[in-house]
């Protein structure tokens, strides 16, 4: 089959292999153009040397690639074997060395690597020009810097150049390769990287003079690119996922508050996610004995009193936050419905929501420092432990919105609908738009502001939905009741003294009350950010009036200064900086970002 022929609708005889470059194909990413044959066929080598001496009609060279599943047998496996072999039309044993590859698919190896035989393995034929063959990362693989775009080739695979992803410049020379030729890889790889969502290695041809895919598999990142050592912020979920540059500027806006002067450096933006330093006494994971049972009680009175302290602030905000949103839209209504007036109240309700950011920055650092404590009292706590136990808690009402939409769920059930979760609102409209209204001013647990209400639309309720078991707030609660439990039960020989004992059960009573307090302030800026985003869509349609945008969600990917600027009518870039902070957005998305960056 004609790789440039392939279409979905072969979804059911298509590895995924194949399937990623029928993804590249739908985003136009360049794609060789070769043939596709499978092994499983009666007389396998017949077939393969039919489709080289075919390709070889139209090029004196011929590259054929086993399309191999991830995983690592089947990359050693690529390293072991001839797994891209070259035919030229002048080969004298054309049969021969077509015997012999299609031999190797019969190793050990690659049966391990498939689970079954060699014969599952379909096999790319391409040609391609002489000298013009190579490899490049969409993120350079060494040191994992999503700035910078690596390319080599096969002859000098030691020597990579690397390209600077933004500008297409290259900032190291390698070998072996023309710089032109460089740069079309390193944007190929890029490319690739956007269609598939996640940090790819390519392997590339020049054919006819073009640029084009051959295979394509996901890369292994190591992130020490990092001179300092950064963690990824969580402020209410372990990775919230990219996060658009109007959060990511109302973030920096609850760092510029008074207070935190004291509270470290600003973070830094990598993999569409924010990162902060990390302070010598709260890095997790490396675990120190107290010195002295003095300094330990200190520093445990010290917790508890700020852990007190915040969970008074959480209450406040919780209740107030409500009203000030009240009383900023008031004041709205009772002035111009002007640009620089729907921008200011944009800027104030940021500013609602940059102090319950502040407040959950806040519990952050406590919850680090208390799960510290407990790995120098002699804890051992693991990575997903350590999730659960800072993890925010359900408040009543976040309980009840679920306990209402599985009652939702249920009563559909017991109607008798067979229809699909997508089909419901065809099924009963009425019915649909009913639960819609109610769901209008509610929204997941979260930071960023393009997240709309549950029911903004029929896409976001279906998702919601669909998504209701894994938000099941009991759920949660019976984890971190048993995470409890089992670190209390599992460590209580080795905690020592009866005081010690008492102390740890005081942490783990802290990082509780953390939880909740955390599961309030979020309940409160999940209302705050609905307004928020309400208004940037509303700033977004008079700037689309105006046909400074294109659309009004053009507008999350811009920060209010910009807005400002924007409106004012001050030149600017203001349209390539949207497009490039989407393409981020795409390129990182479905990556799962490390916790912790350098050494």
């Amino acid at each position: 089959m004609p790789l440039k022929q392939l279409r979905r609708d072969g979804l059911r005889t298509l590895g995924s292999r194949e399937l990623e470059l029928v993804q590249l194909l739908d985003e136009r990413v360049s794609v060789a153009d070769g043939l596709i044959v499978s092994m499983s066929t009666a007389r396998p080598a017949e077939r393969l040397e039919t489709a080289i001496r075919t390709a070889l009609d139209e090029s004196p060279l011929v590259t054929v690639r086993a399309l191999l599943p991830e995983g690592i047998a089947a990359e050693q496996f690529e390293r072991r074997a001839a797994h891209a072999v070259d035919f030229e039309d002048q080969d004298a044993d054309l049969s021969a060395k077509v015997v012999r590859l299609v031999k190797e698919l019969e190793a050990p190896e690659l049966a391990f690597a498939l689970g079954s035989s060699g014969a599952a393995v379909r096999m790319v034929v391409a040609p391609r020009d002489k000298g013009s063959f190579g490899w490049a990362a969409s993120v350079e693989p060494l040191r994992s810097n999503p700035d910078e775009v690596s390319v080599w080739g096969v002859a000098s695979p030691a020597a990579p150049w690397l390209v600077e992803r933004r500008s297409g410049r290259i900032v190291t020379h390698g070998e072996g390769l023309q710089p032109r030729l460089v740069e079309q890889a390193a944007d190929l790889a890029d490319r690739a990287q956007l269609a598939l969502g996640r940090p790819v290695k390519i392997e590339w041809i020049v054919s006819g003079g073009k640029v084009s895919v051959l295979s394509v598999r996901s890369v292994r990142l190591a992130p020490t690119f990092m001179s300092s050592v950064l963690r990824r912020v969580d402020l209410m979920g372990c990775d919230e996922g990219t996060m658009a540059p109007l959060t990511l500027d109302t973030m920096e806006r609850a760092f510029r508050a008074p207070e935190s002067r004291t509270r470290g450096t600003p973070f830094r933006t990598i993999y569409g996610r924010p990162y902060r330093s990390i302070p010598r006494n709260q890095r997790v994971g490396r675990r120190r004995r107290w010195r002295s049972g003095v300094r330990e009680g200190v520093a445990f009175s010290r917790l508890a009193t700020r852990a007190s302290t915040l969970r008074q602030q959480a209450k406040a905000y919780g209740k107030q936050s409500q009203q000030r949103l009240q009383a900023l839209h008031a004041s709205y209504l009772a002035s111009a419905r002007r640009e620089e007036t729907a921008l200011a109240l944009l800027s104030d309700i940021q500013g609602v929501v940059a102090d319950g950011f502040f407040l959950l920055f806040g519990f952050g650092d406590l919850s680090v420092a208390a799960v510290s404590m407990l790995e120098r009292a002699g804890i051992t706590i693991s990575a997903p432990e350590a999730e659960v136990l800072v993890s925010p808690r359900a408040v009543r009402s976040r309980r009840q919105l679920h306990a209402r939409m599985v009652h939702c769920t249920r009563e559909w059930a017991l109607a008798g609908s067979n229809a699909e979760l997508r089909e419901w609102p065809l099924a009963d409209p009425q019915q649909w738009r009913e639960i819609r209204q109610s769901l209008r001013n509610a929204r997941p647990l979260g930071v960023d502001v393009r997240v709309p209400a549950f029911g903004d639309s029929d896409e976001s309720l279906i998702e919601a939905f669909g998504l209701l078991s894994s938000w099941d707030p009991s759920t949660r609660e019976r984890t971190r009741r048993d995470t409890i439990a089992r670190l209390r039960v599992s460590h209580r020989a080795r905690l020592g003294s009866p005081m010690r004992q008492v102390r740890v059960g005081m942490l783990l009573a802290i990082l509780k009350e953390i939880g909740l307090a955390r599961g309030v302030v979020g309940e409160a800026l999940s209302r705050a950010l609905l307004a928020f985003r309400q208004q940037a869509l509303d700033v977004g349609a008079r700037l689309v009036n105006r046909v400074e945008l294109d659309q009004p969600s053009d507008v999350f990917y811009l920060r209010v200064s910009e807005l400002r600027d924007l409106a004012a009518g001050t030149p600017g870039t203001y349209a390539s900086r949207i497009r490039s902070r989407r393409e981020d957005d795409r390129r990182w998305r479905n990556y799962r970002a490390p916790r912790r960056l350098g050494r």
